[in-house]
């Protein structure tokens, strides 16, 4: 009879208190966290204030990595067509403009000349100096004819200068103020160059690593660190699985556990090559289920990772094999076939080969019974 399976943390740097699991959802993907919604159609649901309040958390972003020395936003009205200010250094400084289009459709010529008037004004009038790059910034961008014209800063005058001619009753002129000479000889002179937009896939690129990003998306976009170097010799908390290792690999060279010496696990490549990969798996497994843990903790729940694995390796775990060192390349060879769908990791695409591998050692790690590496050690304990 199979030993019953523990529900109890198998990873070794498990050094703090397991996060409550009242209320725990299920571990299906898109019962945890919803149907799965594209980022940037997420972002077009949304209303004006939170597409505004977007924005300022990117360019937040952008000052927190050392792009801008200050960021400023001021939502609502008289915000003279500069919703978000990004500062290089302070507020008398040199600054880049974020102007805010939220619209169903990409930004047309017509959307982009009302803002482009008031750039050109309150600069005229001296409200607050030029920037040094003025950005709009829309759920879908810039529609093709904009963002043609916009690539040529002679043209992106003329066309402006044009519209604001026109005297119709929703047009520049009675949207903003009159074209006046002084007014026009400014436009002529001004620099249209620094006219640009701000790609949202590049904000959502800038964003992916933040909590703001998980709050607001949920998941995707989670990357983990790269795995620090396995320590030269094996830790305390290692001492179960790396002992069941080396009772494998004795059955496998014949000889008694106790004259299985470290040099005979450096110099034999067979030896050395699993033994390396399997602590370097193990630690792969570790801090996947600290990422976890840190991430989402009231959605953690790694013991259902590592029960599926288990259930997954447990058919070729009990089958027959000459020696332990067989069934350890046998069962982590299955366990990195293994797709583990039905686990939220598994469904951020976070779960790697070596993960799922170094899984079972944390399995045999807990020494509970259910898997150990040594054949002789299985058939003795039913294990």
């Amino acid at each position: 009879m199979l030993p019953t399976a523990k529900k109890k943390s198998t990873a070794a740097f498990d050094d703090v208190p397991p996060p409550s699991q009242d209320g725990l959802p299920p571990t299906n993907f898109e019962k945890v966290f919803g149907e799965k919604i594209e980022p940037l159609d997420r972002v077009r649901s949304w209303d004006e204030d939170r597409f505004e309040a977007y924005v300022h958390e990117w360019a937040f972003t952008c000052f927190r990595r050392g792009e801008y020395g200050k960021v400023v936003w001021a939502p609502g009205s008289g915000d003279k067509g500069r919703d978000v200010r990004a500062y290089l250094s302070d507020e008398k400084g040199a600054f880049d403009c974020f102007q805010c289009k939220f619209y169903k459709d990409p930004l047309t010529p017509s959307d982009a000349w009302p803002e482009l008037a008031k750039l050109c004004l309150y600069t005229q009038q001296g409200a607050f100096r030029v920037p040094r790059k003025f950005y709009f910034v829309a759920p879908k961008d810039l529609g093709p004819e904009l963002s043609t014209i916009i690539e040529d800063p002679a043209q992106l005058r003329a066309r402006l200068i044009e519209a604001w001619e026109k005297t119709t009753k929703d047009g520049v002129a009675a949207r903003v103020a009159p074209l006046t000479p002084e007014l026009r000889r400014y436009v002529e002179s001004f620099e249209f160059g620094i006219v640009t937009f701000k790609p949202q896939r590049e904000i959502l690129e800038d964003l992916k690593d933040t909590d703001f990003y998980r709050r607001k998306f949920g998941g995707g976009g989670l990357t983990r660190k790269p795995l620090e170097p396995v320590p030269s010799h094996p830790m305390p908390n290692e001492e179960n699985y790396i002992h069941s290792l080396r009772l494998a690999f004795a059955e496998y060279v014949d000889i008694p556990v106790g004259e299985l010496t470290d040099s005979m696990l450096r110099d034999r490549v067979d030896l050395s090559h699993i033994y390396d990969a399997s602590r370097k798996a193990f630690y792969s497994a570790e801090q996947l289920y600290r990422f976890g843990r840190d991430t989402y903790p009231t959605a953690h729940c790694f013991e259902d990772l590592q029960d599926q694995v288990y259930a997954g390796v447990l058919g070729v775990a009990f089958s027959s094999h000459p020696h332990g060192f067989a069934k350890v390349v046998a069962v982590t060879t299955e366990a990195g076939k293994l797709a583990l769908g039905n686990h939220w990791l598994v469904g951020l695409n976070l779960v790697e080969v070596g993960d799922r591998q170094g899984i079972c050692h944390q399995i045999v790690n807990s020494a509970d019974g259910r898997l150990t590496w040594a054949t002789r050690v299985r058939e003795s304990t039913n294990g």
